[in-house]
């Protein structure tokens, strides 16, 4: 009995362990969840923070462009993509902020000032990216860890390492030549290449040296240690190298001669032999046979590469993020061994024209093909079950979709942009139709809408022109128009108004029938100026490139044509 209550005592003791460990987990989280923007409080900037004040969760709109914000006093946390695309120029961020997110300063290109609290430990991946306008940044000497690629493409002509970080995951400063130093003892700065301080792992390549031996200390190659040398004619692999990251040659035009054991590198592909995975490609040859036995293909492998045909063999397993962006490859058989793809793994393959799913797919991510203008044709197998964000955004020249009945959701800028769709009949099994999913679907004539669909997102079918949407069940929806109103019956208005955004409730409600169908009313007829518009969960942003504004929603500005969501 006795030996019964101390198991009891001890099984307790460590679920309370187990459930504070969560809670300060959960406490220091960036990702952010729809039930965390659910009931969140929000500033006066429209600023939104968790309930307890700890976490920065984002920005209400994205036309966020305050001169100067400071971060609340007791904020612990700035969430991932917290103010990514914003206007924002100057930002002062508190003694208590412990972590900067993933992404969380994102293409803040009009950024220029950032006062970084002494409390700060870590920088997440791509923190900073694309802060064109970030010209000088000091780094709090408390700083842990710095991720791969938190200040790349910014306009830092200089980066100095604080002197208690003991941790870099990768090249943080990956794009263009900045000046680094180093004020830690676990890091050595020698010819502008920045190494740990036994000078095990190169880290980052910022020299402007023509040829370059690795050391025989060096034994890891970090992730995009050599991006962008551009200047790097020829390099030597030292046997004494077991490890390289992410592919650290990308961008580079050089010449790679290996001597390492643990690396192969045949007919220009770079493979790690012990996982059996393809980590880069730097052949000059069009067409590239993977060897049998390769298990995966790691991130950004073929990065634009000029390859325009990949054979697979059954061996592999998993393809990972970027793992072909913005290559010139035109077709790829994907063999049914593959139950793993990552994010945007043919993003930007303007050349692709053949492509298929496997069948037994585990793991999908989004925006598979995102940007992939050539491809016309693609079969979706039973083991799809979404249609994620993006997948087929800016697929242009897309015409036929051969959709499975397994698919329940559509999400969100799905078939965005696809003007080769002329027809879309949307399976029985669907419930769920994101926002913007087949907006920009210029040529599609008509849809057909089961009575199994129970949301419609706001702009689904936004500038379709006109398009018949037939409704596949008892009741007949007659016509989608510009505004993604779906003209129906009297009776089934207001159960309309509860599908749109609550910016249009109100005029909607004030519209006579005759007006609602017809579009007699502008819904827009009571506003004079921008300024005096709330646009409630509309979200405006201000271009880069030109500075006109437009809605996040569009995809991209109607005068330059720059993409909000690249």
């Amino acid at each position: 009995m006795f030996l019964f209550f101390i198991k009891r005592i001890i099984i307790k003791l460590q679920s309370s362990i187990k459930t504070m460990n969560n809670n300060i987990k959960d406490s220091y989280s960036t990702k952010v969840t729809d039930h965390d923007l659910a009931i969140a409080d929000k500033d006066r900037d429209g600023v939104l923070y968790s309930t307890d004040g700890k976490r920065l969760l984002g920005i209400e709109r994205k036309d966020f462009s305050a001169y100067k914000y400071v971060i609340k006093e007791g904020t612990e946390v700035i969430c991932d993509h917290a103010f990514s695309c914003s206007s924002i120029r100057n930002i002062v961020i508190p003694d208590s902020v412990i972590v900067i997110g993933e992404r969380a300063f994102n293409e803040c290109t009009s950024l220029k000032y950032v006062d970084i609290g002494k409390g700060v430990k870590i920088i997440k991946t791509f923190a900073f990216r694309c802060c064109s306008d970030l010209e000088e940044l000091s780094l709090p000497k408390n700083i842990e860890t710095i991720e791969a690629m938190a200040f790349s493409y910014t306009g830092l002509k200089e980066l100095t390492i604080p002197q208690f970080c003991s941790q870099i995951t990768g090249n943080p400063i990956a794009y263009k030549n900045i000046r680094i130093k180093s004020k830690s003892p676990h890091f050595i700065v020698e010819d502008d290449i920045l190494f740990t301080s036994n000078k095990h792992e190169l880290i980052s390549f910022q020299s402007s040296i023509l040829s370059y031996t690795i050391p025989n200390s060096v034994t890891r190659i970090s992730s995009y240690a050599f991006w962008y040398s551009t200047n790097l004619e020829s390099i030597v692999i030292p046997p004494s190298v077991k490890y390289i990251g992410i592919n650290p040659f990308a961008y580079c035009n050089l010449v790679i001669s290996n001597q390492s054991k643990e690396i192969s590198l045949k007919k220009g592909l770079l493979i790690d032999i012990k996982r059996n995975a393809i980590i880069g490609c730097y052949s000059d040859n069009k067409t590239i046979c993977i060897p049998d036995g390769i298990k995966s293909i790691e991130r950004s492998a073929f990065c634009n590469s000029k390859i325009t045909e990949v054979k697979l063999p059954y061996s592999v397993k998993s393809i990972k993020d970027y793992a072909f962006e913005s290559s010139t490859i035109e077709k790829i058989k994907l063999p049914n061994s593959v139950i793993y793809l990552g994010n945007t793994v043919f993003l930007n393959c303007s050349s692709l024209e053949k492509v298929n799913l496997p069948k037994y797919l585990d793991y999908y991510g989004e925006a598979l093909f995102k940007g992939c203008t050539s491809l016309k044709n693609i079969d979706i197998p039973d083991c799809i079950k979404y249609i994620k964000g993006g997948m087929f955004s800016r697929c242009n020249t897309l015409e036929n979709v051969n959709i499975s009945n397994s698919i329940t959701k559509i999400s969100k800028f799905a078939f965005y942009g696809c003007f080769g769709i002329k027809e879309f009949i949307i399976p029985k099994t669907v419930e769920y139709i994101g926002k913007s999913a087949f907006q920009f679907c210029r040529n599609l004539k008509a849809v057909y809408i089961p009575d199994s669909v129970k949301y419609i997102g706001f702009k689904a079918f936004n500038d379709c022109q006109w398009i018949t949407v037939h409704r596949t069940g008892r009741r007949t929806w007659r016509e989608y128009d510009s505004m993604n109103l779906i003209a129906t019956t009297p009776g089934n208005k207001d159960k309309l108004v509860k599908m749109l955004p609550k910016f249009l409730h109100s005029i909607i409600k004030e519209m006579t029938y005759k007006e609602f169908v017809n579009r007699e009313k502008s819904l827009y007829s009571n506003v004079n100026t921008e300024e005096e518009y709330d646009f409630g969960s509309l979200e405006r942003v201000k271009c880069p490139r030109c500075g006109n504004w437009y809605f996040e929603d569009d995809g991209v500005c109607d005068i330059c044509g720059y993409p909000w969501n690249e």
